[in-house]
């Protein structure tokens, strides 16, 4: 009898599987003669004959003991990981292509099941996962297998071809050698075809051309590298099939016909040149084999099994190690590849760099150096064994593989403390992303009793995920997580876990895992409303308590948005905090005459770098001037008269207005020149103004108004937007970028 492991340690989408799935696969493997062991640090309430669960009862490393004692792992996502490091039989059910970045390369022993490309793990069945594991559990399987059903691609002739030119112009011959690309493409073409040219930082002449004519430009920001350049060419492309030029490749007449052929034959990558990588960092010219790729000039990708396969990966990779990346996960997935003997593609070559540049290295040969860059290690995570050159490098780099999945696996391993004997955080980024897996667990830390978890607490009546104003309790904890320490932003709409440097608790985990330690200890407790003081005090004396007043609540109240707003509380939070923080200097003088002792100006902020520029959001309304509008919608601040004049006053100028938020006045709602978006994640929200000129900030006059420093002006700035105010707005009076005005003068 084979005893199976089932681990279901995580609260996240892969644990929501197992939940409502759990009894149905239990009774399909048990009914088969397995002894399953349950696993898990939630408390699950299954029971039945051949069943042994231990949920809810054990230590991380007794789990991982129990695993290892089993003949095979069913699991989900990054639950894989006790599995892949105790090198036993496994059968995962996937996301995306984690697979990939959570079970070593050598681990021959997978069975990766994946939904179909537009489906969720829903959509796979139980039983369908039972009767994979006799196979997987007998060797009936000898190498990893994946099972995902395949997009099925179009036939290509007929259909658009998307033709994406690079073009880095800083030379008077490299903008001559574009206009000559585009110009070849146009006399050379007969398919149906767009002409789609990204362009980073290019002269005048180059910059010129793209405006003008039937070519869709891309224009970059900032020094991305070609990787990105592809991505952001892909993303803003419309054909079904994708095809990769520099400015200095110049097709010939008939240059289509043999990529016609070979995506007509089945293949979803076609390229004109084969190449390797070599351990050494030199990218070589090779024949065939495994451990070949397209070359980047005249590479051309069926847009639907490239989607599939989650589209480029722009991170900061070299275009051929990304290429390198994006041909192998076609074949990891089943897709074919086909490298072409003869294309009517000319290449100049020399004139993609600036004059006197070196090429750079794709890879170190130090495994130090290695490691040091997370794309080019990424590299070697996945794929060992299509860099390895079959000389004593093979091993290092074998064993280099293991303990960096391995290392990762730790971080993606997500257990959380509902019925554990610990507390177990889950650290994730919201603001970066791997095709859009924003907010992606990235590392845990494990807290033991022995250890106080934070130094600095932030405690918020919101969620650490919040826009507008609710953002500042997060803007706290995320800047105290810069200096050393812990810090810990609790509030009862947020689940125990990590995000960033930041430890995020419930309420509930906070007064029952965390205060009795942290009493133990001492530091700062943060606060930004007053009937959230209590939870601060229950840290004990040894804590500063802070009371951060970032809104005038009083006015709040006394218009009508802080129903049962307690005045007296209020007073004394004030009167009684070690210090009170503010961000207006209008709220300082609110403290000081509410009794506070010491009080300090702490204004807002936003992101410290500028948003990349990103292809436009679909649905997004386009003028001569776009402005664009984040934030609240229902409050009695907004001067809706001013907000109307203005979009009045933009029809005369071919203006739009987009607005990402809650829904406003209903009469606005039809105005031929306002977009309503809806709220939007925060990523999402940044696009929208990354596309715009200007931002609004249309409050009126009132006391509310009068103590804002408006967390969209920091937003508006990082998206390279001025900002325009009315002039009830006293607090943005002086800065940069920004115009006030009255209320009907937005206009001017």
């Amino acid at each position: 009898m084979s005893r199976i492991a089932i681990l279901c340690q995580s609260s996240g989408r892969g644990g929501r599987w197992h939940v409502r799935r759990l009894p149905y696969l239990v009774r399909n493997l048990t009914s088969s003669g397995h002894e399953v062991v349950l696993l898990g640090f939630e408390r699950q309430r299954a029971r039945g004959p051949g069943l042994t669960n231990l949920t809810g009862r054990l230590w991380p490393d007794e789990i991982l003991d129990q695993v290892a004692a089993c003949d095979l792992a069913v699991c989900v996502d990054e639950q894989c990981y006790p599995a892949a490091r105790a090198q036993i039989p496994l059968l995962g059910l996937f996301f995306d292509h984690m697979h990939l970045d959570l079970v070593p390369a050598g681990h021959e022993a997978l069975t990766a099941i994946y939904p179909s490309p537009d489906g969720d793990l829903a959509s796979i069945a139980p039983s369908f996962v039972a009767e994979q594991a006799p196979a997987r559990l007998h060797d009936e399987v000898s190498s990893r297998r994946i099972i995902r059903p395949r997009v099925g691609m179009r036939p290509v002739r007929g259909r658009l071809w998307s033709i994406i030119v690079l073009a880095h112009d800083l030379l008077p011959e490299q903008c001559e050698s574009t206009r000559r690309c585009l110009e070849a493409i146009r006399a050379n073409t007969s398919v149906s075809y767009e002409i789609v040219v990204v362009d980073r930082g290019s002269r005048a002449a180059t910059t010129s051309v793209l405006k003008s004519g039937d070519v869709r430009p891309v224009f970059l920001r900032g020094p991305g590298g070609t990787a990105e350049a592809i991505c952001a060419g892909a993303s803003a492309a419309a054909g079904d099939v994708l095809v990769l030029l520099h400015n200095d490749h110049y097709v010939r007449e008939g240059w289509e016909e043999p990529y016609l052929g070979a995506l007509e034959d089945g293949a979803a990558l076609v390229g004109a040149e084969a190449r390797c990588i070599g351990l050494e960092g030199v990218l070589r010219a090779h024949s065939d084999g495994p451990r070949t790729f397209p070359a980047f000039g005249g590479a051309a990708v069926a847009r639907a099994a490239l989607r599939d396969v989650g589209g480029f990966r722009p991170t900061a990779m070299p275009e051929s190690a990304a290429l390198a990346d994006t041909c192998w996960r076609l074949q990891e997935f089943g897709y074919s590849v086909a490298a072409l003997e003869e294309v009517a593609i000319d290449h100049i070559g020399g004139l993609t760099r600036p004059r006197g540049r070196p090429p750079v290295p794709l890879l170190a040969d130090e495994p130090t150096e290695i490691a040091s860059s997370d794309a080019l290690r990424r590299l070697l995570v996945r794929w060992p064994d299509r860099l390895a050159d079959g000389g004593g490098g093979s091993g290092r780099l074998a064993a280099m593989n293991r303990e960096a999945v391995l290392e990762a696996g730790k971080r993606w391993w997500l257990p959380w403390p509902d019925a554990a004997k610990a507390f177990i955080a889950a650290r994730e980024d919201p603001m970066t992303g791997d095709a859009g897996r924003v907010g992606r667990p990235q590392a845990t830390t494990f807290f033991r009793p022995d250890r106080p978890p934070a130094e600095v607490v932030v405690i918020s009546a919101g969620a650490f995920s919040d826009t507008g104003g609710a953002q500042r309790p997060a803007q706290l904890a995320r800047a105290f997580s810069k200096a050393p320490g812990d810090v810990l932003h609790v509030s009862h709409h947020d689940a125990s876990g990590m995000v960033g440097d930041v430890i995020v608790s419930g309420s509930d985990d906070f007064l029952r895992l965390l205060v009795p330690n942290l009493r133990e200890g001492s530091g700062a407790a943060i606060f930004g409303f007053a009937d959230l003081a209590w939870l601060a005090d229950e840290l004990g004396p040894n804590w500063i308590t802070v009371f951060d007043l970032f809104d005038d609540w009083e006015a709040f109240a006394e218009a009508g948005h802080l129903p049962g707003f307690d005045r007296s509380a209020y007073v004394r939070a004030i009167s009684g905090a070690d210090l009170v923080t503010c961000s207006a200097r209008t709220l300082v003088e609110i403290a000081k005459e509410h009794g506070a002792e010491r009080t300090a100006l702490v204004r807002n902020a936003g992101p410290d770098r500028p948003f990349g520029e990103s292809p436009r959001p679909a649905g997004f309304l386009e003028g001569d001037i776009t402005v664009i509008f984040v934030g609240s919608l229902w409050g009695t601040w907004l001067d809706w008269e001013a907000f109307e004049q203005l979009a009045d006053d933009l029809r005369e100028y071919d203006g739009a207005i987009n607005v990402v938020g809650g829904p406003g006045r209903r009469e606005l709602q039809r105005h031929p020149n306002i977009r309503w978006h809806g709220v939007l994640p925060y990523y999402q929200a940044m696009a929208h103004a990354a596309a715009s000129d200007v931002g609004l900030v249309p409050f009126g006059e009132g006391a509310i108004t009068e103590a804002v420093d408006p967390i969209k002006y920091y937003d508006y700035t990082a998206a390279r937007c001025r900002t325009v105010a009315t002039s009830a707005m006293t607090e943005l009076r002086g800065r940069k970028y920004c115009h006030l005005g009255e209320p009907g003068e937005l206009i001017d």
